[in-house]
């Protein structure tokens, strides 16, 4: 399953194991705890440990921590929970998301080129965002920044010309921009494009807890 498709409170719980993945992975975390953390459910902890991504035991038992204890011992105050490999290996990807989406949050609507530079994603990590409803990529002027649409003009003469294929949404040309022949309206290319937080991604980039906010 891709990992980017969990809910938000298995994002965090991935995340947190992650960020503390000595621990998480040698002595596990107290499952009241992690879930006092992240919003996770009992439900949510059994749906990670049913993928592989997590692992549980019965403090002082002695027990090596085992994928059925999370679903069977979901409610036990003293189960704690393992992050496995699989498990950090999951989370490296929600990371990349996350930092995404919450840059996001703040700033959007942002261009493509701005919010990498900011955060570090790349191209891949965005096509798979918009590809799950979480951004939406539009194009967007090159001089301007403005939202930019393929369609010709509406405010296009002939006496000007053939007319150009893309426009701002208003219908006027794109901003001129030195050519060939002179001042001609620009051309967006795949670089000109802005990034917008739809309202299925923002629910992955509230936060939950003071380290989300970091």
């Amino acid at each position: 399953m891709n990992p980017l498709k969990l809910s938000p409170p298995q994002w965090r719980v991935l995340r947190y194991l992650a960020i503390y993945s000595a621990t998480a992975t040698r002595v596990g975390f107290r499952a009241p705890k992690l879930r006092d953390l992240t919003g996770a459910s009992p439900e949510d902890l059994s749906g990670l440990a049913d993928l592989g991504h997590v692992t549980g035991r019965l403090h002082g038992t002695g027990d090596a921590p085992l994928r059925s204890i999370v679903i069977t011992a979901r409610a036990h105050p003293k189960l704690r929970i393992h992050l496995t490999s699989a498990g950090k290996n999951a989370a490296a990807p929600i990371d990349a998301a996350f930092r995404a989406l919450r840059h996001l949050r703040t700033h959007a609507p942002l261009p493509v080129v701005e919010l990498q530079d900011d955060v570090g994603v790349g191209d891949d990590t965005l096509t798979e965002l918009e590809a799950l409803g979480f951004i939406e990529i539009t194009p967007i002027c090159p001089e301007c920044h403005e939202p930019a649409q393929h369609d010709e003009p509406s405010s296009w003469t002939p006496a000007w010309g053939r007319p150009p294929s893309w426009s701002h949404l208003g219908g006027e040309p794109l901003c001129p921009v030195v050519g060939a022949s002179g001042y001609e309206p620009a051309t967006p290319t795949p670089k000109d494009r802005q990034i917008v937080l739809t309202s299925f991604g923002r629910r992955y980039a509230e936060p939950y807890t003071r380290q989300d906010q970091s």
